[in-house]
């Protein structure tokens, strides 16, 4: 079999829109096994220590430029392309920001922030100690962009997800895991980017810690199994063996609950001696929203959760 590469830090192998008209950068059969190089979320825009108003004077139209597409031999429209992640490395370094154009307390935190990361040994840590102290976190790597192309015609931005996949920021899609997408056109045209070295559901903040990566994938074709549609994901799960601590949000408005439950959890990190903006940063990396009631109308309940060794390490115990 021969081996199949995508550099993706070569901007001629990425898109910048989900479309049918997107030319290949590669041919393949199912059954075949392909390598990327896939840059970070800035798409190497973002240097290892830069300040927010050097990332800010970027072209935002690269955020989340995906590599690809992936032209499957065998794909037709009414197919589905199994897409197994069989290896994802991360980068060496990542880093994280919040911004007052995003996130979900965008209307909170009207100055934006940039923090950086170092990857090693499985473990992400702040660059030269330099904000969350002591904060070490295990890496759990996925891919936050995944899609085909949508059917002829139509054409759609690399944000938001659709119904064809896209930037899901889905922490199953990591190795181990099949994802399934429906076949909207010939070839499939499938894209990836967007590595995430570790986020919790609902990157609350806008990002995870982004980081650049090296993946390897194995494309099959399933015929004409049209009931699917939209992506579906085969995972080994996630398992919360470790003690959790849990704020709740409630209210009669889920995104209203969901921001209660992150407020709550910053003004406890806050009263601990984080900054804001460092609680703010830490709940999108390593905290997840959970429905946890949605049936007792007319209230319902968020919780948003954060392992409590973490937490105790910045002096949150009860």
């Amino acid at each position: 079999m021969p081996f199949r590469y995508v550099n993706g830090h070569n901007r001629s192998n990425l898109i910048l829109k989900w479309s049918a008209r997107n030319k290949p950068v590669i041919s393949v059969r199912s059954g075949d096994t392909v390598t990327m190089d896939v840059p970070d979320s800035s798409t190497d825009q973002v240097s290892l220590g830069s300040p927010y108003s050097a990332v800010s004077v970027k072209d935002p139209s690269y955020t989340d430029a995906a590599v690809g597409p992936v032209f499957v031999e065998d794909a037709k429209k009414g197919d589905i392309l199994k897409v197994e992640i069989l290896d994802i490395w991360c980068g060496n370094w990542g880093w994280s920001m919040h911004t007052p154009d995003f996130g979900l307390l965008a209307d909170m935190f009207g100055e934006p922030a940039m923090y950086y990361w170092t990857i090693q040994g499985g473990f992400a840590r702040p660059y030269r100690n330099s904000f969350l102290k002591g904060i070490s976190l295990r890496i759990k790597p996925f891919m936050g962009v995944m899609g085909v192309a949508p059917p002829e015609g139509e054409e759609y931005a690399l944000i938001p997800p659709q119904f064809f996949g896209g930037n899901m920021d889905n922490r199953m899609l990591r190795q181990g895991s099949t994802v399934y997408f429906p076949v909207h056109t010939e070839g499939a045209l499938f894209a990836a980017s967007d590595t995430h070295a570790l986020q919790g559901d609902g990157e609350v903040c806008g990002t995870a810690i982004e980081t650049s990566s090296k993946i390897r994938l194995r494309f099959s074709v399933l015929r004409e199994r049209s009931a699917l549609k939209a992506p579906f994901v085969v995972s080994r799960g996630i398992v919360e063996e470790r003690k959790l601590y849990s704020t709740s949000g409630i209210s009669s408005d889920l995104y209203t609950a969901a921001r209660l439950a992150v407020i709550q959890m910053i003004d406890l990190m806050e009263e601990a001696g984080l900054s804001r903006s460092e609680a703010y940063v830490l709940c999108s990396i390593a905290g997840s929203l959970s429905i946890r009631e949605i049936v007792d109308r007319p209230n319902w309940n968020v919780s948003f959760s954060i392992e409590s060794s973490i937490l105790e390490k910045i002096g949150i115990t009860l």
